[in-house]
């Protein structure tokens, strides 16, 4: 009989992994699949799901970009994670690295960063990670 994990987490919170093919047209289905997982911890403030999801979407298109994930062939493996009620960990791995690895862009002026059309992802992903988006500067989940 084949085996098939639970879409919800367990008492310490594990959702099964999630392989995507290595393609952006696949962003949508990244975040429709976290809001998805999110929805068995009914408890959650709705700020808290926007920013996960919007952090596994910025860190998937990274990897699609930035990766050999976004070559021929390529994937990237989401996870999802509860280690304690007041804690959620979402690790996106890709397919490891190209010579355009992100990095946030710091010679950049206050005009060329109005103007900028990329470069914001990993600053959002820092900043929505370690502050609360529902009550302020406290990290998320606290």
């Amino acid at each position: 009989m084949p085996h098939h994990p639970p879409s919800a987490p367990s008492v310490k919170g594990v959702w099964p992994c999630r392989i995507y093919p290595g393609d952006l047209s696949h962003t949508s289905r990244v975040r429709a699949e976290i809001r998805a997982d999110l929805a068995a911890l009914p408890h959650l403030p709705a700020g808290l799901v926007d920013a996960v999801e919007l952090c596994a979407s910025e860190a998937f298109a990274n990897a699609v970009e930035h990766t050999r994930s976004g070559q021929e062939g390529g994937r990237v493996v989401r996870s999802l994670t509860r280690p304690a009620h007041n804690r959620l960990r979402l690790a996106v791995v890709d397919d490891g690295t190209t010579d355009t690895t992100p990095r946030i862009p710091c010679e950049r002026t206050a005009a060329e960063w109005v103007e900028a059309e990329t470069g914001r992802g990993v600053l959002l992903i820092a900043a929505l990670a370690t502050g609360n988006p529902c009550t302020g500067n406290k990290r998320a989940g606290q």
